[in-house]
């Protein structure tokens, strides 16, 4: 009896080991099991931080100068309280003032004052061919001098009409008369006037501080006979004006052109442009095949033309190369600089023209 009461024990204690154990090995397995539930909190899903959108800014569209079609970059003005229409000159462009009005008779006046005032040349301070000089001249040279002066005559025919051409054709005809705007004809010709009268004031000076013989110079001290020896211009070959002066009315006609769209046809600007830069080409080789210029002088004649009449009207009024216009508010603040070559007696210095 003792006996069976003892086995009893014994079975009730494994029972209990045995739930024990199993206890314990459930809560190191799942140490949720066996315990009370206790609340927990909600999990807050995180977010990264996203940068903010950044606005794409879109080109602005081209506006072509359409009779019925609103300028988008001009605004409403008190001036303007339909906005403005057909060929007009935009607002954020720099119109002609009291400056240009001041310097043009100025630059005008000087010009005028050091070729017919200065005293007369009487000797060379510069003669000779340099750098390309001779080669361009036994490729151009035309062969008689009657050949020569008839270049020379058709050279001074190609110059006037190049200067004429702005004026004429582009400012009253089109621009005045048949897209009856007054106001940008103005304004395109006193800034064809200030580019003339910059290209000559600049020419006169140079010509009188260097002195260059012409290259028929040689043949004056030889054969005077039907060649313009003993004159002043023979002793200012550098540079050559008519090529500075074609070169002006060239770059003009493509700067306006490019602008403003003055034929309303692109075909029809980019030809006239072309056009003139013909012109301006054919004038240049002229003076070389005449004899009255050294192939320098007509290079740097070119470059000082394109100067005049494309780069100091483009930074200066119209404010950029292409026609993209500025916001209505205004335009770019970023100063604007041209490098012109000066040519002196004993050096050749640069000189900086532009919006500051």
């Amino acid at each position: 009896m003792a006996r069976t009461n003892a086995s009893r024990i014994y079975r009730l204690v494994a029972r209990g080991c045995a739930a024990a154990g199993l206890s314990l090995v459930m809560s190191m397995a799942c140490p949720g099991v066996g315990r009370a539930s206790t609340p927990t909190q909600p999990r807050v899903p995180t977010r990264t931080p996203t940068k903010p959108r950044q606005t794409q800014t879109q080109p602005p569209p081209e506006y072509h100068f359409e009779p019925d079609v609103p300028c988008p970059y001009c605004g409403i003005t008190p001036e303007y309280p339909q906005g403005r229409y057909g060929l007009h000159w935009h607002n954020h462009w720099r119109r002609v003032g009291i400056p240009e009005y001041v310097a043009t008779p100025l630059l005008f006046g000087a010009a005028l004052g050091v070729q017919y005032l200065a005293p007369k040349q009487t000797h060379p301070c510069w003669t000779g061919p340099i750098l390309f000089d001779k080669a361009a001249r036994k490729g151009l040279l035309l062969g008689t001098q009657s050949a020569r002066s008839t270049a020379s005559k058709v050279s001074d025919v190609l110059v006037y009409a190049s200067v004429a051409y702005p004026y004429v054709i582009d400012d009253a005809l089109v621009t005045w008369g048949l897209r009856q705007s007054p106001e940008v004809a103005w304004q395109m010709t006193v800034i064809n006037t200030q580019a003339y009268a910059m290209t000559l004031a600049l020419m006169a000076v140079t010509k009188r501080v260097t002195g260059r013989e012409r290259p028929f110079g040689e043949q004056c001290r030889t054969n005077p006979d039907g060649l313009p020896c003993g004159q002043s211009t023979q002793y200012q070959s550098f540079y050559s004006g008519h090529a500075a002066m074609s070169a002006t009315g060239a770059a003009l006609v493509c700067t306006h052109h490019t602008q403003l769209e003055i034929y309303s046809d692109s075909t029809a600007d980019a030809s006239a442009c072309l056009g003139a830069i013909g012109v301006g080409v054919a004038t240049s080789i002229l003076r070389m095949s005449s004899d009255n210029h050294w192939a320098t002088d007509v290079v740097v004649g070119d470059l000082m033309g394109v100067a005049s009449g494309y780069l100091v009207p483009t930074l200066l009024y119209y404010k950029r190369f292409r026609f993209v216009p500025s916001p209505v508010d205004g335009s770019s603040s970023l100063a604007r600089v041209a490098v012109l070559p000066m040519v002196l007696p004993d050096s050749v210095e640069l000189a900086a023209v532009g919006q500051f």
